[in-house]
């Protein structure tokens, strides 16, 4: 299936809602980083796991050093699980290996203070892809449990539908977003912390709507051989158990 490309859509946004500014293409440049945690976020929400997730903004660092399950890196280059257990001892095995006993133990203990993290990234305009990283996306897929990347094809389909040329169900979309960024702007009402009622709903709907067709907008760069399914697996495992039981004994 064929799309617009980014670039041009784009253009005609910043035409539309940027004709003010001095570098249009700077300015939508900006907004990207708002597109792509929105495009993360409402999946989020339409799966009901916004209560056991948060958007942590301190990068690779954070990611490696959150978590009760920690990285080593073994003499043979490859990465090793190391994770406490509740009689002190510990456990150390291939570390994507040791993901899922973590995830689906019965154990009171193991989840403790584990975090599950996911890294989504885009990287429009520049040469490199999921299939052809670069050294800094390669650090990234090795800092988080998931790493997914956002492509070209979701962009745009998410600006055409619900920014360029929205249906009249999802207009409330573009009406938040020309508010939020036009030269007579009061405030930010389109951000994943911060969204109008109406245009929450909209967005709400069009994600439920085409769940499906969204999840193909993301490739999973790591863990090798795994797919968005797996991920989503893992999620609801997580949301689904008694934590309060698991944190019950502190």
């Amino acid at each position: 299936m064929s799309y617009e490309s980014v670039d041009t859509l784009l253009k005609l946004l910043a035409e539309d809602v940027f004709p003010y500014t001095i570098d249009r293409k700077k300015a939508t440049g900006r907004v990207l980083g708002t597109f792509r945690e929105i495009i993360t976020y409402c999946p989020i929400k339409t799966l009901r796991l916004e209560h056991f997730a948060a958007i942590a903004q301190q990068g690779s660092y954070g990611a490696r050093t959150g978590s009760a399950l920690q990285r080593i890196r073994k003499a043979d280059g490859s990465l090793a699980g190391f994770l406490q257990k509740s009689d002190t001892g510990f456990i150390v095995s291939d570390y994507y290996a040791s993901l899922s006993p973590v995830i689906d133990s019965d154990d009171g203990y193991l989840p403790r203070n584990f975090i599950l993290t996911v890294d989504v990234v885009s990287n429009h305009g520049n040469w490199f892809t999921s299939d052809t990283p670069n050294n800094e996306l390669k650090v990234l897929a090795q800092s988080y449990d998931w790493h997914l990347f956002l492509t070209d094809k979701g962009i745009s389909e998410f600006l055409t539908d619900l920014l360029v040329d929205p249906i009249p169900e999802y207009a409330a979309v573009k009406a938040a977003f020309r508010k939020s960024y036009s030269a007579e702007k009061k405030g930010n009402v389109f951000m994943k912390v911060k969204m109008e009622y109406e245009s929450d709903a909209a967005l709400c709907s069009y994600f439920s709507k085409n769940l499906k067709r969204i999840e193909g907008w993301f490739n999973v760069s790591s863990p090798k051989g795994t797919s968005l399914k797996e991920m989503k697996r893992d999620l609801s495992v997580l949301a689904a158990k008694d934590w309060e039981s698991v944190y019950g004994s502190l």
